[in-house]
């Protein structure tokens, strides 16, 4: 009892020094608008606007994650008086989220691996497949951003612990934490319906064939879940038919089969990739780390393709309802973008790796819990870890660029220097300009309609008109190559500009006002 303040202490250091290195990863990767939007909008939710009003969103909405930790960071900005928007904040966001996803995958190994060697063996291989992500692949970049699927990620993980541990022990406190989880995770992201409430569902009915748990309990889970399940979309659609955000339609559609074999290619890279495993297009020498985790992926798939052989022994018992949970949620994770159109829709993108961050995640918990005892997984994580840092440390081991691009930089700079504090550009630049300056300069998204003009991007956005513009002097920033609009849809929406400038790669028109 006495070391326990002991060990409070020493995990926190390791969480804190953790974070350090993952807020200065952050910094290699410039910051996307959907990422400092979906901040904006956490910033309206600090200043009490919590069901976002006028606000559109996509689904996912991430509303109770991303959203959420924004508006937590900002009250707390605001309240020692630095400004609530600003890098440091934008590259904060994701440093906490990854380090409190690692922090989770770690606390559950050591929950169900108690034995102190097989803690250690679990420990590693979770930070080998997971904790620890390769920073050279092309995708890697996904876990130093925020709004990217890492929180739901986070409530997966513990409503499937809560709701494997009401099956064991029926302690109620353990079934109302994983329906709360569940219901509060699905407002933010969909795609939890697929990786919590189906894995559960599936779970339970596996359990009631097997007579494996209490029927009571399973089928008490059960009602638990489809009432989460239920309520969640529902409780979207009441704070949308209330005055809340409202979000833009998805239609989920099956793949065509001629995309069969295209999306069925990319998903096996997109898990590859995932776990830092994809060796494709590299050199022998510089593929050694891939070619290490490729290796410890393999290791683990027999390890728990093996938990399937009848009287077979292992650190975990295959009726454990938790490792079952994992391997139902990363099955569903994956069949779910076998049968979708999403990349499809996303023509074919490696950055589609980011959907199927539940399947990472359970997988490698999966793994780790199960392959504790084999010398050979434990013995391949420890090298794979090594090899890992050192290549990370090759991409990350010098001081951290700005913000900003050098060239985005400078136009910062010259907008805040010489030109209005509001104004009008592409998707991709309002909202890094508006971040980096610490929401003192305002950058509407624009895109042109069916007659040429512009007209607002309202995507992940306040609504917000031109109405704003009236009597006020305004600047437009013209991207080259053109995204979304070029400048002589400008000059058929605004007409002639009282100055026309060009700085780098933008063209940059002034206006009095409408």
């Amino acid at each position: 009892m006495r070391l326990f303040p002991w060990r409070i202490m020493g995990w926190t250091v390791l969480a804190v020094l953790f974070c350090a290195v993952a807020f200065h990863a952050c910094w290699f990767w410039e910051r996307t608008t959907d990422q400092t939007s979906y901040f904006f909008a956490g910033v309206d939710v600090a200043h009490g606007n919590w069901r976002l009003h006028d606000w559109v969103l996509t689904p996912p909405d991430f509303w109770t994650s991303d959203v959420a930790l924004s508006a937590f960071l900002s009250l707390i900005a605001r309240a020692v008086g630095h400004a609530e928007i600003s890098p440091f904040l934008l590259e904060l966001q994701p440093a906490l989220m990854w380090t409190a996803l690692v922090a989770s995958a770690l606390a559950l190994v050591r929950l169900r691996l108690p034995e102190r060697r097989l803690c250690l063996g679990g420990s590693l291989l979770v930070l080998a497949l997971f904790g620890v992500p390769l920073l050279t692949t092309a995708t890697a970049y996904f876990v130093t951003m925020s709004a990217i699927h890492l929180g739901t990620v986070l409530y997966n993980l513990w409503a499937l612990h809560h709701a494997a541990r009401f099956l064991e022990n029926g302690l109620r406190r353990h079934l109302m934490a994983s329906g709360l989880l569940l219901w509060l995770g699905i407002i933010g992201d969909p795609l939890l319906q697929v990786s919590g409430t189906l894995p559960v569902l599936l779970g339970c009915a596996i359990g009631l064939k097997r007579s494996v748990s209490s029927p009571k309990r399973l089928l008490t889970l059960v009602l638990i879940t489809l009432v989460a399940g239920i309520l969640a979309p529902l409780t979207l659609a009441l704070n949308k038919v209330t005055g809340g955000f409202v979000t833009v339609p998805l239609l989920p559609r099956f793949v065509a089969w001629n995309d069969v074999g295209a999306t069925s290619s990319l998903v096996l890279r997109d898990i590859l990739l995932a776990f830092g495993a994809d060796p494709s297009g590299l050199q022998l020498a510089d593929s050694l780390p891939q070619l290490a985790r490729l290796v410890l992926l393999g290791i683990c798939g027999i390890v728990l393709v093996q938990i399937f052989r009848k009287g077979r022994q292992e650190t975990v018992s295959p009726s454990d309802p938790f490792v079952l949970f994992l391997l139902l949620a990363g099955g569903a994770n994956i069949a779910s973008m076998l049968v979708s159109d999403r990349l499809t829709t996303e023509g074919f993108s490696i950055a589609t790796v980011r959907y199927l961050f539940p399947f990472w995640a359970c997988f490698s918990i999966a793994a780790s819990l199960m392959g504790a005892r084999k010398p050979a997984a434990v013995s391949v994580a420890m090298l794979a870890l090594a090899m890992t840092v050192i290549a990370d440390y090759g991409r990350i081991g010098r001081p951290a660029p700005g913000f900003l691009s050098g060239e985005n930089m400078a136009l910062s700079d010259f907008l805040l220097r010489e030109e209005p504090s509001i104004g009008i550009s592409s998707w991709n630049m309002s909202g890094i300009l508006e971040a980096e300056r610490g929401g003192h300069l305002t950058v509407m998204p624009v895109g042109t309609d069916a007659s040429g003009k512009l007209s607002l991007f309202t995507h992940i956005h306040k609504r917000i008109s031109f109405g704003v513009l009236k009597g006020r002097p305004f600047f437009v920033v013209v991207p080259r190559p053109s995204e979304l609009f070029d400048e002589d849809a400008v000059l058929r929406t605004f007409g002639p500009a009282v100055s026309r400038k060009q700085f780098g790669r933008f063209l940059i028109l002034t206006y009095n006002g409408l």
